[in-house]
């Protein structure tokens, strides 16, 4: 099973609606599966696995947060000879 179906089953077999940091946490860690790909979150399964509608459109409005933030991050960021990784626009 690839990362990100895993990582979708998981946050979906716990407490998907809740607002506790530990189910934001796998939601977190489900999206920037997806970021790193560029793919979209799986609405349908969230439907499926009984996330609320309007759950499912917060975390939308999420993922396109996180997926800017994977996206800029990863367009600025320098390593260097020792693996320290640096945000360019902070040096």
């Amino acid at each position: 099973m690839e990362e990100r179906e895993e990582l979708l089953k998981d946050f979906l077999s716990k407490f998907p609606n809740s607002p506790h940091p530990y189910d934001r946490g796998r939601f977190l860690k489900y999206a920037l599966a997806c970021a790193k790909i560029e793919g979209t979150i799986n609405t349908d399964a969230m439907l499926d696995g009984g996330v609320t509608t309007e759950n499912i459109e917060k975390y939308e409005v999420a993922y396109g947060w996180i997926r800017e933030t994977y996206d800029f991050i990863m367009r600025n960021i320098d390593i260097d000879d020792n693996d320290k990784v640096y945000l360019k626009l902070l040096q």
